[in-house]
Order: C-alpha cells, then structure tokens, then sequence
C-alpha cells in the first residue's frame, strides 16, 4: 500500500511537472489551473491503471502448474469508470499439482487445494478449512 501510495504521488507530481512544461513552453499563456488539474489526471490514471492491471499481476506470481478456473468482474459506485468496463474483483485459482484422484465405492473421487484471490487494499492470508 505505501508503494502504491507513493506511486500516486509520483504520477501526480509528473503529470503537474509536464503541465509547467507547457506553461513555460507558450510563455505562460495557458491558465495556472492546468497544473493541479494535470497533477490529478496523472494521480487518477495511476490509480486506475493499477486497478485494471491487478488480475494481470496476480495471475503472473502464481506457479505454472496453477489454473485460473473462475473470475468474478463487478462495479462499485465510487470508481464510476467500472460500470463500462467491469474489472476483475476476485479469482479462483485450481493447483493442479496437488489433485489426488482415489476410487472410492464405486465412484472417482479428486481431492485437490483451490485457493480464492479477492482485491482488498491489503494483501493477506486468510485459511479455511
């Protein structure tokens, strides 16, 4: 979360560096607005880029032997971008290494760890059983 927060900052603090650019570049003719509006446009990309790219991120940390076998996409009323383009809220995660198959009576039983990914603002771990 601190890494992100000061990713924000960062973004912010570029995109009002390009607004000064522009001020100085047309001899201060554009308004002196522009610079806190860039400042946060580049904060509010930053923070939307990084929504939209968490399923991306997540999925590249797990094993190979990992399968994504369910998403679930969704909107909520303060990011209002997500009601056109739904994004990845939550995943499910089948370890296909660890699936165990045992005849049973007379039926085929598989024993297997799912594990479930939800976005939070903080990663932690929470067990099941």
């Amino acid at each position: 979360m601190l890494w992100t927060l000061l990713a924000i900052v960062v973004a912010g603090l570029g995109a009002a560096g390009i607004a000064l650019l522009l001020r100085k570049l047309t001899r201060n003719k554009l308004p002196r607005w522009i610079v806190p509006l860039f400042g946060g446009l580049g904060m509010l990309s930053y923070q939307v880029f990084y929504e939209y790219s968490w399923f991306e991120h997540q999925q590249a940390r797990q094993p190979a032997e990992s399968v994504v076998v369910a998403t679930e996409a969704g909107h909520v009323f303060w990011r209002p971008w997500s009601y056109f383009v739904p994004m990845v809220t939550a995943f499910t995660v089948l370890d296909s290494k660890s699936v165990v198959r045992e005849q049973v009576a007379d039926a085929q039983v598989a024993e297997f760890m799912l594990y479930r990914f939800e976005k939070q603002h903080i990663d932690h771990v929470s067990h099941q059983a």
